[in-house]
């Protein structure tokens, strides 16, 4: 494994858990680092793919020249841009007040009388 895949595994690993506590803590700075590394390797690679066109590489390994691959590539930016957007707008608003389930115990004889005036009003009278 090489210098650069150790120290890009290790940045991945550090947003990664940035990005959760930023999740858990509706922190929408801690969103930040990672479009910011993605783009950051996606211009690694298109650097590299100039790099291939420069040196006549066989086109077969040049991501950006393969139309599925540039497809794959450009709805996955697309898709991480919008998770964080969406992410961020949802951190702005105040969460909604969750309803408390209230139950009540009732008396065997409650309960009996309640569903007998449940039937008799569910079932039209047919006379």
């Amino acid at each position: 494994m090489g210098s650069s895949a150790l120290i890009l595994g290790l940045a991945w690993f550090g947003v990664g858990v940035t990005m959760i506590y930023g999740v858990f803590k509706e922190n929408t700075k801690c969103l930040y680092p990672l479009p910011i590394l993605y783009m950051a390797e996606l211009f690694v690679l298109f650097s590299r793919d100039v790099v291939m066109v420069w040196r006549s590489e066989p086109s077969y390994k040049i991501a950006f020249l393969d139309p599925i691959a540039t497809l794959v590539i450009l709805y996955v930016t697309l898709h991480i841009l919008m998770s964080v957007v969406a992410l961020a707008r949802l951190f702005q608003h105040e969460p909604l007040d969750q309803s408390v389930m209230d139950f009540r115990r009732l008396k065997a004889d409650q309960e009996l009388e309640e569903t007998d005036e449940l039937q008799e009003n569910s079932f039209p009278n047919v006379s």
